[in-house]
């Protein structure tokens, strides 16, 4: 037993030791040579041929300088015209002028500054920067230099709207701020920048208005983030499961969205942002109505967006309550369909050897595999193999007596009304739990259903994303503009939902006589 304490203990000692190591500062030496050792170490030089070193000759102080890249990841015609030919050709002969000197008055690149440790060299070097190591200094330059190849703005895929903005998130995160920034031209609007990850940094930048946005929840977020101890966090989609206080649960907490304009809508309301290169942002915190309602919502007219929304709703328990209530009705309820239909169904069911629960499943599972065909198949032939598999699978089950003919109908109905759910982690979350309300259905009839529904709802209750209840405002309440099932017009939403406690309750004077605060 004393010899298994010692063997973690010892474990242990080793992982403290290689983290203090990795927190460890260090230093710069004034020794050009003795840098470009520790600099070829460290990216495995020249092993390593996409890493790059120039050593130039710096007219302009009469020293050598020697500038380092990874190729691919700068933009090679600025490193060569900004700063490598200045430096050459510059004459100033003047032994005496600084590294700050040095970028005011001969380097051509809008952001430059000084570091003076090899993990910030490191740092800026995967980030896409080129950083310049003189011989006699203590401190290198680095300047902004990125040139990372990505999309241009294009459409949305997932998120897509008749009416309103056509723009979506890039893989650049300078791009996905200017976009979030044209949505919403506030000078109270702050990027902060957070590296999470030991052996590869990932930048994020954390968005929020000053003024509105709580101080608190702020403080909360940023914690959050510079405690994840994570060897590589590889973009936005795996901070997002860092960052969840239920990573079992089907519930998701916080939203994943690829369009800007509803990034800046929540950003008016008093939520923070997270943003990297990724194609998608990070909303937080996030109630269930947010990942009920679309951005088109508010683009329509009231009541145009108020039909929508009821359908969308009539979608979400269809998808969720039809196989179960048609499996209930069936087996114990059936006193509750008129005669002739319950006799036509008895006789599509006379010749099925299975019970109905079985066809459901069979079904369900069926349409499962075709969805997740057509989104892995080449986009060519993906809609023509949904369409024609379903219907190939549908008729000859029916014609081989293993299924019924209605339910053919229910689970198509049910598939189509899954479509119309607008969130994907939301339409994951009904999808996996309409087979726990069917399950609930064949054990206990309508009952089971209740029973289901009363749990889900309590749980749902039960949940906060970073502190905010997620049926909130409506349960519990909190004053807002009622934009939840159905939302006001827009001139009557002047004041912001008090749930995730904004310091600007108001977006703009309180409409005389309007006495509605919910």
């Amino acid at each position: 037993m004393k010899s298994i304490v010692s063997f973690f203990k010892k474990i242990r000692n080793v992982n403290n030791k290689s983290t203090d190591r990795r927190n460890k500062k260090e230093l710069i030496s004034s020794k050009l040579a003795v840098n470009l050792n520790r600099i070829k170490e460290i990216f495995v030089y020249p092993k390593n041929q996409d890493f790059k070193i120039r050593k130039i000759s710096i007219r302009s102080i009469n020293r050598v300088g020697v500038i380092l890249y990874l190729n691919g990841m700068v933009d090679s015609k600025k490193v060569e015209e900004h700063i490598i030919k200045p430096l050459q050709e510059e004459p100033c002969n003047d032994e005496k002028l600084t590294n700050i000197d040095l970028i005011n008055k001969v380097i051509n690149v809008s952001i430059t500054d000084e570091i003076d440790a090899f993990q910030e060299i490191k740092k800026k070097i995967l980030d896409g920067r080129t950083v310049l190591l003189v011989d006699g200094s203590r401190k290198a330059i680095f300047m902004d230099t990125v040139g990372f190849s990505h999309r241009n703005v294009e459409k949305p895929t997932a998120e897509t709207v008749v009416k309103g903005p056509k723009e979506s998130f890039s893989e650049s995160t300078q791009v996905n701020r200017s976009l979030i920034r044209k949505q919403l031209r506030n000078e109270k609007l702050i990027t902060e920048i957070m590296s999470v990850g030991e052996s590869s940094p990932l930048d994020i930048s954390m968005m929020y208005i000053d003024d509105i946005a709580s101080p608190d929840l702020v403080k909360k977020i940023k914690k959050r983030v510079q405690d994840i101890k994570a060897d590589v966090v590889q973009n936005i989609a795996i901070l997002e499961q860092h960052l969840e206080e239920r990573p079992y649960s089907l519930v998701p907490t916080i939203l994943y969205t690829e369009r800007p304009d509803r990034v800046a809508a929540f950003l008016q309301e008093g939520h923070v942002v997270l943003v990297d290169n990724s194609p998608a942002a990070l909303v937080l915190p996030v109630t269930f109505w947010s990942f009920f309602q679309t951005a088109e919502d508010m683009y329509q007219r009231w009541a145009y967006g108020n039909f929508i929304r009821l359908i969308r709703l009539l979608a979400l328990l269809t998808t969720l309550l039809a196989p179960a209530a048609y499996i209930a009705m069936t087996n114990f309820h059936e006193n509750l369909l008129p005669t002739d239909l319950l006799l036509a169904i008895a006789a599509t069911r006379e010749n099925v050897p299975f019970p109905v629960i079985i066809e459901v499943l069979l079904m369900e599972i069926s349409f499962e595999l075709i969805r997740e065909a057509g989104i892995r198949i080449p986009n060519t032939i993906g809609p023509t193999i949904g369409i024609v598999g379903a219907l190939l699978i549908g008729q000859a089950a029916v014609d081989a007596n293993v299924i019924s003919p209605i339910i053919v109908i229910i689970i198509a109905l049910n598939g189509l009304s899954s479509f119309a759910i607008p969130n994907t982690s939301l339409n994951y979350m009904i999808r996996i739990m309409k087979f726990i309300f069917s399950f609930s259905a064949y054990l206990f009839g309508y009952l089971g259903i209740s029973i289901s529904l009363t749990v889900t709802l309590s749980y749902l209750a039960s949940i906060k994303s970073f502190d905010v209840p997620f049926l909130s405002p409506l349960s519990p309440y909190y004053p807002s503009s009622g934009d939840t099932i159905i939302r006001p017009p827009v001139w009557k939403q002047w004041l912001r939902p008090l749930n995730i406690y904004p310091q600007d309750k108001q977006r703009k004077e309180k409409v005389e006589g309007d006495d509605s605060n919910d």
